[in-house]
């Protein structure tokens, strides 16, 4: 199998493992925001595309999250 993302081989799982991580990191994030402003997913993954500070992979993450609405990827 190969990664939804970037097309890597991913054995058995639908993200390769960088991507596995940046969608764990992903929904950490959003978990302690969540509880702190109240925003939403859409809010919060808006928010992580604008940040210049945020990492590649955690990009790649949040568009295909917007882009494809599949929100299965942050285990929430």
């Amino acid at each position: 199998m190969n990664c939804i993302i970037c097309g890597f081989p991913s054995g058995n799982e639908k993200l390769c493992f960088k991507h596995a991580i940046a969608s764990k990191s992903l929904a950490e994030g959003y978990s302690a925001w969540k509880s702190a402003l109240g925003i939403t997913l859409g809010e919060y993954l808006n928010y992580i595309l604008k940040n210049k500070e945020t990492g590649e992979w955690v990009v790649d993450v949040a568009k295909y999250i917007i882009e494809s609405g599949d929100h299965s990827l942050l285990n929430l």
